[in-house]
């Protein structure tokens, strides 16, 4: 399952399209970081308390993000990619524009809805459009930058600690900054991918382990979120989110790196093994003296990179559809409700995940 790249001499200029692309690339990840995945759930909570109310929310954005993904890829693939991107970045940032006005559970459903619609159209815009506006040069180290630099930042105490209004003014400051990027980025023809990258069998194949990968990962972060004594040791000091911020940096550039050199197999090898470490050390089956945030935090840099990259580098929206609809928002889902259910990660299922990638 090792992607064939193709070797690239020298470090990628830092030509404006190609730190453009690095930027929208965190931009992105920040949006559904600090805001999606976090700041629009717990104003959910505020404004419409209970499970019920959650998960239709929750629902309401699933559908949303796999109904944006499909129109990116389907209704709208006539669309340049830079045009795609700044609307699409301009979508986030007037849903989240939405959710801070909400006032109650009606209009919070609806901007919920309104931000899985923009946040889909989103990813598969930047998928789509990476490969060409780097020319094909050290794709995997502007992925494993941007998603590094985003991560990071989401771990700086200042905006891991702001209120989720703050947050969501955060995520929509920053999605309508970056729409004002594509405009630099060029969308020269790069090399085309392996020919086995696009396959049916090698797509199926990777979004089975991208799946599995975002389902432990969902599962693991929700758990850890909800349960005081694990938030505390995870994110509950300045030091151990800060600790958190450099990992994240480093872990994604590393991942980004030996992506460039074809080394997919390995990446996510040691995702699966970071995040099953971690929810081992979690539950309490596997004591360790290291904290379980170290190993979830590599596990979530390593494949959160390859997540983007995989589809990036074959350059067609309609695999970066597929791969964000079914691994992306069908794996985020299935983690948080395996969470809710069991308040654990089962062993059997993290043997499978195992098996799955080896």
């Amino acid at each position: 399952m090792n992607a064939t790249v193709p070797p690239t001499p020298g470090l990628a200029r830092l030509r404006p399209s190609w730190v453009a692309a690095v930027l929208i690339v965190a931009a992105t990840y920040f949006y559904f970081l600090i805001f999606a995945e976090f700041a629009l759930l717990e104003l959910a909570g505020n404004i419409a308390p209970g499970a019920d109310r959650l998960r239709l929310i929750m629902l309401g954005l699933g559908a949303g993000g796999v109904g944006g993904a499909m129109i990116a890829a389907w209704p709208l693939s006539a669309l340049p990619g830079p045009a795609l991107l700044a609307w699409s970045l301009r979508g986030c940032a007037l849903s989240a524009a939405l959710a801070m006005g909400a006032s109650t559970f009606v209009t919070l459903g609806a901007a919920g809805f309104a931000v899985g619609l923009s946040l889909g159209a989103l990813t598969v815009a930047v998928a789509g459009s990476l490969r060409d506006a780097t020319a094909g040069r050290r794709l995997g180290l502007c992925i494993g930058a941007g998603t590094g630099l985003a991560y990071a930042l989401c771990n700086v105490p200042a905006i891991f600690h702001a209120t989720p209004a703050t947050q969501a003014l955060l995520a929509a400051l920053v999605t309508g900054a970056a729409s004002f990027l594509p405009r630099h980025m060029s969308m020269t023809d790069a090399e085309t991918s392996p020919p086995n990258e696009n396959s049916h069998g090698s797509v199926a194949r990777w979004i089975v382990v991208l799946l599995a990968l975002v389902w432990m990962d969902s599962a693991v972060f929700f758990i850890g979120q909800h349960t005081p004594d694990l938030r505390a040791s995870t994110w509950g000091t300045t030091n151990t989110l800060l600790a958190n911020a450099a990992i994240h940096l480093g872990i994604a550039i590393i991942a980004g790196a030996l992506l460039d050199r074809g080394w997919r197999q390995a990446v996510v090898g040691g995702a699966v093994l970071a995040l099953s470490a971690a929810s081992l050390v979690l539950s309490g089956t596997m004591p360790v003296a290291l904290p379980a945030g170290w190993f979830y935090t590599a596990g979530v840099s390593l494949y959160s990179t390859v997540l983007v990259e995989f589809p990036a580098r074959t350059g067609r929206r309609t695999i970066a559809a597929a791969v964000f609809a079914i691994a992306g928002w069908g794996g985020s889902a299935l983690g948080i409700g395996m969470a809710q259910d069991l308040a654990r990660v089962p062993v059997g299922f993290i043997a499978i995940t195992l098996a799955a990638v080896g």
